[in-house]
């Protein structure tokens, strides 16, 4: 087999020439200020328990002030969110009153008093695939899912998982270095396979008995999630179909033994977003969900079952920092760029939002426990932050003092550029950010390095401070552009990518790149992409999508065929192998394989229990059929990991050269 190193299109460049190289030297010392910028973008308070007062962390030391007279005081009582009794990875969990506790031991789950332990899952519905009082790992990557047993917060009430693998195809990985290799199987269901068997089970303490709920099968029902005690008499959960489509939010009434449900939700166009959470707070739920094109808050009477539309916006809420008997407090959009957090309070009374920051700018925000203070850090990726202490009032936020940032060295405005572009459907409006390299000239030319994820749900471009990238240090102006597909900006915009991973994202990367070859600094011969599992396999994309466009891509960890990936992520975004083969096709890296001209770097590791070997050596054997030239990097026994900076570095150096 053959395999190229380095390409000979690439200049020879030794890794001990890397080493010596001074634009290697300035990328590793700024790595400190890179990561200082970010902190200084970060304030870090604490509240007291009756929210009087607040932390906040200067230099070494937390200085406590009254909020409303901001004297200094000694430390009070700090505020501490109610203990969780949910057990994290099937980790021992005790009873509020510490009288029992709940275990697992081998694939069983064990309830442990005064007495005996006392296996709570009968021996008839035991077997060596079955997994009690902890979660597959897809339910805690994919659906955030980690607890896997629990108690009721006052009483002796528990929950816990029980799953079955039987039905899921095993994936073996092997580790090498040793002597003598180890193989490891795993249940890991990809796309269109049989999924977990899922039930939840409930019991007493007092008893020592504990029996299924009846939630599962259910006609639609694929996924079990969001479990969690509301209180002694109610448990909450959410359940979904396969497909991402239809969404349940329910409670089981230990009183009186049956099932109720809160709240219904389906999207046949597209999917409903995974980062979509019910809170629950006293005999009340909050949930997110669309309205109007948009993700808004819903408030949801457990007791009588009546369904509250808070609010009306035309962007997508976010969290939920505190909710009193007059108002909640969250975050949003809605601000003069719509990448830029915000802050709002509903008030129950008026039915009315009010707007609590400057919508010039974005926010990262502390709330008070009780909802009457909020700490705001104000900032844009050049905008140093303003630290200030708000009081929430009837018609909004009033600054009740300022407070200094801590200092970090400025650099010449503008370090980082805010950069509008429309992306490839001729009409959406996005933000691109340019960092430049120190010593900038525009009368230069210089090479781009596009810093990518590109994946659904999430945005690759941040509005908070980050004026300087270490990687500028190379030479290159560094690059993040926004793409459709994420959340935040209503639903048309987040199923832009629905069926089209690799399409949507990449054609948005490669508009941005077109945007930047107008100015006459940009050296469009010369575009290079990195990044990292699904930045890696966005960094494919482009390169072998937009030859003409990216010249260079260094793929860490990529998944390269979405038939390869777990169920739970690649059919909420795809649908099913089966009924979209033409959109599986189309975002397989090995349909554009024959396209590789420019320089490729290609990293994987042996043992990712993420993304499976199997992407990266599909690739490979593809390039080899075709006879294309490409880098490979591996790291023996190494999971979901990245190439390192070394070898991006001596990578990159090579392509732009001297």
């Amino acid at each position: 087999m053959k395999l190229t190193w380095l390409l000979p299109l690439l200049p020879t460049l030794a890794l001990a020439q890397v080493d010596k190289d001074p634009r290697w030297t300035a990328f590793q010392s700024g790595r400190g200020l890179e990561q200082a910028y970010r902190q200084a973008g970060q304030a870090n308070v604490q509240w007291s328990a009756d929210s009087t007062a607040y932390g906040l962390l200067e230099g070494r030391n937390r200085v406590w002030r009254r909020c409303e007279k901001g004297e200094v005081i000694d430390p009070p009582a700090v505020f501490t969110p109610a203990k969780s009794f949910q057990s994290l990875r099937g980790r021992p969990i005790d009873s509020p009153d510490g009288h029992y506790r709940l275990y697992t031991q081998g694939n069983r789950v064990y309830l442990k008093g005064s007495g005996d332990p006392i296996a709570l899952v009968p021996d008839a519905e035991v077997s060596p695939t079955v997994l009690c009082g902890n979660v597959p790992w897809v339910y805690g990557e994919e659906l955030s899912q980690n607890a896997g047993m629990g108690w009721a917060p006052t009483g002796n009430h528990f929950w816990f998982y029980k799953f079955d693998s039987k039905p899921v195809p095993t994936y073996f990985l092997t580790q090498q270095l040793d002597l003598q290799s180890k193989l490891m199987e795993l249940d890991y269901p990809k796309a269109g396979a049989n999924n977990h068997l899922v039930e939840v089970w409930i019991g007493d303490a007092a008893t020592g008995e504990a029996h299924k709920i009846d939630m599962a099968p259910r006609p639609g029902v694929e996924y079990l999630f969001d479990v969690r005690w509301i209180s002694s008499d109610w448990l909450m959960f959410s359940r979904m179909d396969r497909l991402h489509k239809q969404r349940e939010v329910a409670v089981y009434d230990t009183a009186k033994g049956g099932i109720r449900s809160l709240y219904k939700e389906s999207d046949e166009a597209g999917y409903i977003p995974s980062t979509w959470s019910p809170t629950p707070i006293a005999d009340k739920v909050f949930v997110p969900g669309d309205r109007g094109g948009f993700a808004n808050w819903s408030r949801i009477d457990i007791r009588s079952g009546a369904i509250e539309a808070l609010g009306g916006h035309p962007f997508d809420v976010s969290a939920l920092y505190s909710v009193n008997q007059r108002s909640m407090v969250y975050g949003g959009r809605g601000g003069a760029n719509a990448l830029a957090n915000q802050l709002y309070s509903y008030d129950f009374r008026s039915k009315k939002a009010t707007l609590l920051t400057n919508p010039g700018l974005h926010h990262n925000v502390s709330v008070s426990p009780n909802g009457e203070y909020f700490f705001d850090s104000a900032q844009d990726p050049n905008h140093a932050p303003e630290f200030g202490l708000f009081k929430i009032g009837a018609g909004g936020a009033r600054l009740l003092r300022k407070h200094e940032r801590p200092a970090v060295a400025m650099l010449p405005a503008p370090a980082t550029a805010i950069v509008p572009f429309v992306s490839a459907d001729g009409k959406t409006a996005l933000t691109g950010l340019v960092s430049f390299p120190p010593r900038f000239d525009p009368a230069k030319k210089y090479p781009v390095l596009f810093d990518v994820y590109g994946g659904p749900e999430r945005s690759d471009v941040s509005l908070a401070y980050q004026p300087y990238r270490a990687l500028t240090e190379l030479g290159f102006l560094v690059v993040q552009a926004e793409t459709r597909g994420a959340v935040g900006r209503g639903a048309a915009f987040r199923d832009a990518g629905y069926t089209h991973l690799g399409i949507t994202e990449i054609d948005d990367f490669a508009a941005f790149a077109k945007k930047l070859g107008e100015f006459p600094y940009v050296d469009s011969s010369k575009v290079a992409i990195f990044g990292t599992s699904y930045g890696g396999y966005a960094s494919l994309m482009a390169l072998l999508r937009y030859p003409d466009v990216f010249q260079a891509a260094s793929s860490s960890s990529p998944p390269t065929d979405w038939r390869n990936y777990d169920s739970i992520y690649t059919e909420r975004f795809m649908g099913l192998p089966k009924d979209q083969k033409a959109a599986y096709d189309a975002g397989n890296v090995l349909t554009y394989a024959g396209n590789l001209k420019g320089a490729l770097q290609l990293y994987f590791g042996t043992s990712d229990d993420n993304v499976h070997p199997s992407n990266s050596l599909q690739l490979i054997r593809e390039l080899e059929r075709l006879g294309k030239d490409y880098e490979l990097r591996v790291g023996p026994d190494r999971g979901h990991s990245y190439v390192g900076d070394r070898h991006l570095v001596q990578f990159l150096l090579g392509f732009i050269g001297n």
